[in-house]
């Protein structure tokens, strides 16, 4: 991939529609400022594999990915990064992440979406909404 083509792709925003493998986890900073992660899979098709990233989200968007529970259709807006890293054992490894900038729960059956309460510091600018409709199959990650 040339320069240019990379810079392109690493300023690009995209958009993923997903469901968290896990809950999700947060962390609040003495500045006030909120910061979560969570895993999601998005399904590729019926005859492949899901292909699984790593969203991270600061402030008004980690807010809402922060109530994000495992089996929940989330949809994400961000930038595409990697992220090196050792295993235990020695070897190098890439965990693919979305820099979310926009977070949104999808409801799973119907229901109005409700605007999430704003908090943290200014530091990334987010518009996030999500559904507080709960459901009783959350528990079953359906692809």
């Amino acid at each position: 991939m040339s320069q240019l083509a990379a810079a392109v792709f690493r300023s690009a925003q995209f958009t993923f529609i997903g469901r968290a493998g896990r809950d999700a986890d947060s962390r609040f900073f003495d500045n006030g400022g909120q910061k979560a992660k969570c895993r999601i899979a998005v399904s590729q098709g019926k005859d492949q594999d899901a292909e699984w990233f790593t969203v991270e989200a600061w402030d008004e968007a980690a807010a809402v990915l922060a109530d994000v529970t495992k089996g929940q259709m989330i949809k994400v807006i961000g930038r595409p990064a990697t992220e090196t890293y050792q295993k235990r054992n020695g070897e190098e490894a890439t965990d693919h992440m979305i820099k979310a900038s926009y977070v949104e729960v999808l409801p799973s059956r119907g229901g109005d979406r409700q605007p999430a309460p704003a908090r943290g510091g200014g530091r990334q600018p987010a518009q996030a909404w999500t559904s507080r409709q709960e459901s009783s199959d959350d528990d079953e990650i359906p692809f």
